[in-house]
């Protein structure tokens, strides 16, 4: 796997998780201060959490069978530029719920996406150091946005943080587009229409 395209995919999985954490721990002090129960962001959370799940399930089955690698993460990626826009026009508790779990949809197919494009680049002799890497990553994208976004709410109001967040779609988006297709899908592609063509 190239060095360019390892650490593409770390930093788009450091924006997906870093920012995603950092809006989570930020979220709940929102809604409180919204007036919104805690009952009731509870069960948002779980709401959210059951999107990443059930995008994962998706999007697994999606790159398995039709190879979609590149258009799953452009439109998850742009598409998350317009949740952007959404959330920061979102007023009510639920139109807000609604858009965020469409954020979070969006970042679980695209989270698997890139697993699986590492894991069909990565050779078997350097799947740990590029796992490795994109643990770090990963990680620190938790821990740069668990130390500035409080901070950053505290002084400039949780629509900052949205603003963020759209920024960071928008990087997120730019990376997408410069996303190698992995030899081996071309090469499992190509064994596919081999076997088709026999059995014809």
């Amino acid at each position: 796997m190239s060095r360019k395209q390892l650490l593409l995919f770390s930093l788009v999985l450091m924006f997906i998780f870093g920012n995603g954490g950092g809006l989570a721990t930020m979220i709940p002090v929102h809604l409180s201060l919204q007036g919104i129960e805690p009952a009731k962001i509870g069960l948002l959370f779980s709401f959210l959490y059951f999107g990443i799940g059930s995008a994962g399930i998706l999007a697994g089955r999606m790159v398995d069978r039709f190879h979609w690698h590149k258009p799953l993460s452009l439109i998850s990626a742009a598409g998350e530029i317009l949740i952007g826009i959404f959330l920061l026009q979102a007023k009510s508790f639920p139109i807000f719920a609604i858009v965020l779990f469409l954020s979070w949809f969006l970042a679980g197919i695209h989270a698997v996406v890139v697993s699986s494009l590492v894991a069909l680049q990565a050779k078997e002799t350097e799947r740990g150091r590029v796992f490795g890497m994109l643990g770090l990553f990963t990680g620190l994208g938790a821990v740069l946005s668990g130390f500035l976004y409080g901070k950053v709410m505290d002084v400039y109001g949780f629509e900052s943080l949205l603003v963020i967040n759209l920024v960071i779609a928008m990087l997120w988006t730019i990376l997408s587009l410069f996303y190698k297709k992995p030899l081996a899908s071309v090469r499992m592609k190509e064994s596919e229409d081999k076997t088709k063509s026999a059995k014809l």
